[in-house]
């Protein structure tokens, strides 16, 4: 049995907006990585597809709905014996996952990064706790101090420098056009000489840079010239 404290705050109006539930998986890891496996996919991986119910290893096989999203909750996980490693270990791999239609067993969407629980079956179930998401405040067992977190990621340490593919997704889509219209106007000097790696405007005037704006440059700082100037040189 744990106890989970979470804090959903910063999600909590997302979570309202699109009208899903979140919820707390408890998955036995070894058998969610021999499912994934069949289809190449990792343990992690899996988790994040609807797959991953036939590997929850909570009383009742089932999700457990998180209350009080406006302020910090707590609830009780009784946890089933979990499938062992080659390496002795039962790991359980803790996800929160939104559902908008309960009766929709595809209608699985992980939130966040996961939490894994070791327990080290040959030296006395000794637990441990690694990888702990920011939408939970820390875990608790009865036979492991509870270990908390930040409140919020130090933007000083490179770990919490990263970028979700989604948001170079989205990146990408809000420069894709702009992008492809520099690209077509553009070559790239490879010759060995002072305009190697200099962008070539194909056109002259080069539309991004108007004949009538002469100040106005929209090559971003990367040296360039005209294909008429590279020719003579």
């Amino acid at each position: 049995r744990v106890t989970i404290k979470y804090d959903l705050r910063a999600v909590a109006a997302a979570l309202r907006a699109e009208g899903g539930v979140p919820h707390v998986a408890a998955l036995d890891a070894e058998k969610l990585r021999r499912k994934g496996s069949g289809i190449g996919l990792d343990a992690l991986q899996a988790s994040d597809n609807w797959i991953a119910r036939d590997c929850l290893c909570t009383k009742g096989h089932k999700l457990k709905a998180l209350g009080g999203w406006s302020f910090p909750g707590e609830t009780n996980l009784s946890l089933l014996p979990v499938t062992p490693t080659e390496q002795g270990e039962a790991i359980v791999l803790f996800r929160v996952v939104v559902v908008r239609a309960a009766q929709d067993e595809k209608d699985w969407r992980a939130l966040g990064a996961p939490l894994v629980l070791r327990m080290e079956l040959n030296s006395g179930r000794k637990l441990q706790q690694s990888d702990m998401p920011r939408h939970f405040a820390w875990v608790q067992s009865p036979r492991n101090p509870s270990v908390q977190l930040p409140r919020r990621p130090d933007e000083n340490k490179p770990e919490f420098w990263g970028v979700r593919m989604q948001q170079v997704l989205d990146f990408y889509a809000s420069i894709e056009e702009d992008m492809g219209r520099y690209c077509a106007a553009h070559l790239v000097c490879t010759e060995e000489g002072r305009y190697k790696g200099h962008h070539v405007c194909i056109h002259d005037p080069c539309p991004f840079r108007p004949i009538n704006k002469a100040k106005y440059d929209d090559h971003r700082g990367v040296p360039f010239l005209s294909l008429a100037q590279l020719a003579a040189s």
